[in-house]
């Protein structure tokens, strides 16, 4: 497999991104867990309104706020259009002032969410190759290529998002 693409995120992807990283997804589930309790609790005239208070604002934050003002800096820093070249080895991301090179070893999986495969590396999301950056048949190729290198193993219950 050899696959290149090159392509420009606009600031709704960059969005969508920040959005559906793991990360964001663990704390949207916390801050609705709190949220949750502080309601759970009023319901039995607890004095704990600041948790749905806190948790549905950090909602609000993870969002809206949060992704618009890292989908800026990092348009900001990364001008230009992007180049990806997949092969059996490596991911390579060049950019306008940068080149990134991993190899596929160096990832524990692929998750596909929101248009986007991130490549994780224990808990950290290492790099993203979005979906709309190849045509169909390559698509294809990438996504069985990324099926056959990561299987999925069920994810342990805890894992909301996984």
């Amino acid at each position: 497999m050899e696959l290149t693409a090159t392509f420009q995120l606009t600031d709704r992807e960059y969005r969508s991104l920040m959005r559906h990283s793991p990360v964001i997804r663990l704390y949207a589930a916390v801050s609705l867990l709190l949220a949750l309790t502080g309601a759970l609790a009023l319901l039995f005239d607890d004095s704990n309104e600041w948790l749905v208070y806190f948790g549905l604002g950090m909602l609000i934050c993870l969002e809206t706020i949060i992704p618009y003002i890292s989908a800026r800096k990092v348009a900001a820093r990364l001008p230009g259009p992007w180049t990806l070249h997949l092969t059996e080895e490596t991911y390579t991301l060049r950019t306008s002032t940068s080149r990134f090179v991993v190899a596929w070893r160096a990832c524990d999986s692929a998750r596909e969410r929101g248009g986007f495969w991130f490549l994780e590396t224990s808990l950290i999301t290492a790099e993203v190759i979005p979906k709309r950056a190849f045509d169909e048949h390559q698509r294809a190729a990438l996504a069985a290529f990324l099926a056959r290198r990561f299987p999925q193993a069920r994810g342990p219950w805890y894992r909301l998002f996984a």
